[in-house]
């Protein structure tokens, strides 16, 4: 991934309205192509074991695990105030909500609100 071809994705996503706003952080699995090619280039940051954190793949404009998590996280933030996943959001979730998850979808929504 580049800075370019995230926010072609980002673009992508909200063009397509989806009805799910989270972005993970890739996970590079022993015996997959990426967790290969990552290891075999340099760009695998740890190891899989079973205390230690999960391993990552360096891309060229990180320096740490965490910027990938940040961008993650401002892409899901993006996705999950536009104006289709909220619409879709309200008409199929609303209805079968309790007041207790009334409170912590407001919670939420106004911790989304202060990050953007």
């Amino acid at each position: 991934e580049t800075p370019e071809t995230i926010r072609a994705t980002t673009e992508f996503l909200l063009k397509c309205k989806p009805i799910i706003g989270h972005i993970p952080v890739l996970y590079p699995l022993p015996g997959t192509k990426v967790y290969e090619d990552a290891k075999a280039n340099g760009t695998l940051q740890g190891d899989w074991s079973i205390d230690g954190p999960s391993p990552w793949v360096k891309l060229p404009w990180t320096e740490t695990r965490e910027e990938l998590v940040q961008e993650a996280r401002r892409i899901s933030q993006r996705v999950q105030l536009s104006p289709g996943y909220l619409l879709y959001f309200l008409r199929h979730h609303i209805p079968l909500m309790t007041g207790r998850q009334f409170l912590f979808l407001g919670r939420h929504a106004f911790t989304l609100l202060r990050r953007s």
